[in-house]
């Protein structure tokens, strides 16, 4: 059904305007939402090689959706637009987990920071959003995905060098206040 909606919406736009993928989130939230989230943080104790055997299945599956997506919204240059006013001209879209609001930095650094890195190294252009004011604080030191180009809050306020970056964001990458 998505896939449909993007074909009309590219047939109507007729190249006049930027289309963006839908967010698929990823991660731990997808796992949190097929489960539930208190039975997701029990996983994350009791069980803790099965969630990061299904985290490696998420990424591979999102990874797919992706490049069946992109050919639906890529423009003329390969690039695309994402929520957040991001445009980059090949894969551009944010990671993010919302559920490390209930982790510790090290489960954080155990089960998230793995994944998000590894969607940010599959991203050409990538923003690591994090939800609420405190969460950079509450996540504690290399918080972040290494290979995001920027970071933004819960606003949308891009920061000025994300403390998850690896190296600095790329030109042609962009957010649009």
């Amino acid at each position: 059904m998505q896939t449909d909606l993007l074909r009309e919406a590219r047939r109507r736009c007729a190249g006049r305007y930027l289309l963006g993928p839908p967010d698929l989130v990823g991660n731990l939230d997808v796992l949190a939402a097929l489960r539930d989230t208190q039975t997701l943080l029990t996983d994350l104790v009791e069980r803790p090689e099965w969630v990061k055997d299904r985290l490696q299945e998420i990424n591979r599956a999102d990874f797919s959706i992706f490049e069946r997506i992109l050919e639906l919204v890529r423009d003329e240059s390969g690039g695309n637009a994402f929520c957040f006013h991001l445009y980059g001209d090949g894969k551009t879209a944010k990671v993010q987990c919302d559920i490390a609001c209930m982790l510790s930095p090290a489960m954080f650094r155990e089960f998230v920071v793995g994944p998000l890195a590894e969607q940010c190294r599959y991203l050409d252009y990538s923003m690591f959003h994090l939800d609420g004011e405190d969460a950079p604080r509450r996540l504690g030191p290399g918080r972040g995905p290494r290979g995001a180009d920027m970071s933004a809050n819960a606003a949308g306020r891009p920061s000025a060098r994300p403390p998850c970056a690896s190296k600095p964001a790329r030109r042609n990458a962009s957010h649009v206040p």
